[in-house]
């Protein structure tokens, strides 16, 4: 498939739980460009992050609403100073 994606995450610090708003678009194969808007938080556990959202389309080709739960992790690339 020939296609792109972009995301902006604006987060607020300074909480056990760090709400944020994102803006995401994607279009693939020509098709009309898919544009959400969301709303989650992001909490910290140890090495992981537990991260949570609800995403409302602002196009036709958007779904309507989508509900998202992930866990993330960071890998070390090399050796920090």
């Amino acid at each position: 498939e020939n296609g792109w994606r972009a995301s902006m995450l604006t987060e607020m610090t300074g909480s056990e739980y760090r709400p944020g708003i994102d803006l995401f678009a994607k279009q693939k194969n020509g098709e009309n460009v898919d544009i959400r808007l969301g709303t989650g938080f992001i909490k910290d556990v140890g090495g992981f992050e537990i991260r949570s959202g609800i995403h409302f389309g602002l196009t036709s080709e958007a779904p309507d609403v989508i509900f998202n739960f992930w866990i993330s992790t960071k890998l070390p690339l090399g050796k920090g100073n």
